[in-house]
């Protein structure tokens, strides 16, 4: 048995199979283009496909994670359309002669490290956003479709990181839990687990590797601790922690919609407390009768 610690950021308990997926390193090669016009109009073209993508992701995620976390695609799409961007783009093809490829990494490098040198860690975690979707213009324009996560049964899924647009394409019902190498609790692969009731764990490191995969684990979101081929003692604990767990989730649904009442007759509120705006949905979905508390830390 092999203990693999992270940062738990959503409860819970998961026990099953690993599938770890491995994100392609893919590369850009700088060309030089007579017909700057042309490679131009093939740019914006790529440009409006990205968006209509996005555009999808963000109907999907309003139905299935609320306003709150479908905003995420919107802003993605004001990174695709921001002026200053698509005009470095066109200016980088007609007065340097490159093709659009090559034009599109460098203007978002220039972002990536803009958002990667900032203080604030949300903001920081916003440059591997950069990285995504700028990373599928280039999968338009090279006509390279990225490789998709492929989801035969129920599954721990591991990987470095996950996207936004990933995570959003998945099928929960084939998802136990959600494991990374990368990401913080503001990463967005926490953030949409949180939303979609998944058990997360992130910042596991190194130790997460490529022959984890196809092996049996136990996560537990909670204290973020992740057990690779767990000793049968372990397993079942866990297996009898996670029906305990159920249980009283189901318990606790009975009383959704009712009133809040003491024993002795006496009405009462019952607030939440949130430390982010995933926070509130999740507040909303369980019939909290508002915000005791907001972590502003």
């Amino acid at each position: 048995m092999e203990r693999l610690l992270g940062k738990g950021v959503y409860r819970g308990i998961a026990v099953g199979k690993l599938q770890y997926f491995r994100h392609e390193a893919g590369t850009v090669e700088k060309r030089a283009v007579t017909d700057t016009e042309e490679e131009i109009r093939r740019f914006r073209q790529a440009l409006q496909k990205s968006i209509a993508d996005l555009e999808q992701l963000y109907e999907k995620a309003l139905k299935e994670v609320g306003e709150t976390d479908a905003q995420i695609f919107q802003i993605h799409r004001m990174m695709l359309e921001d002026a200053e961007f698509t005009g470095a783009v066109e200016k980088a093809i007609r007065e340097d002669h490159v093709n659009a490829e090559y034009a599109v990494k460098a203007a978002s490098e220039v972002m990536q490290q803009a958002f990667a040198a900032m203080d604030d860690d949300y903001l920081q975690n916003r440059s591997a956003d950069v990285k995504e979707v700028f990373g599928n213009l280039i999968a338009h324009l090279s006509g390279k479709q990225k490789t998709e996560i492929c989801l035969e049964q129920p599954v721990i899924l591991a990987a470095d990181d996950l996207s936004p647009s990933e995570t959003m394409k998945l099928d929960k019902s084939k998802i136990l839990a959600f494991i990374t190498a990368q990401g913080s609790s503001n990463s967005h692969t926490a953030i949409l687990a949180r939303s979609m009731n998944i058990p997360a764990v992130v910042a596991i490191g190194d130790a997460l590797r490529m022959d984890c995969d196809g092996k049996m684990a136990v996560v537990d979101g909670e204290s973020g601790e992740v057990f690779l081929e767990p000793d049968t003692a372990t397993q079942q604990k866990y297996i009898e922690e996670q029906a305990t767990q159920a249980k009283a989730a189901q318990e606790l649904a009975k009383l959704r919609g009712l009133e809040n009442v003491t024993s002795d007759g006496r009405k009462i509120r019952i607030y939440a407390n949130v430390g982010n705006l995933s926070d509130v949905q999740t507040a909303l979905q369980n019939d909290a009768g508002g915000i005791g508390l907001f972590r502003s830390e």
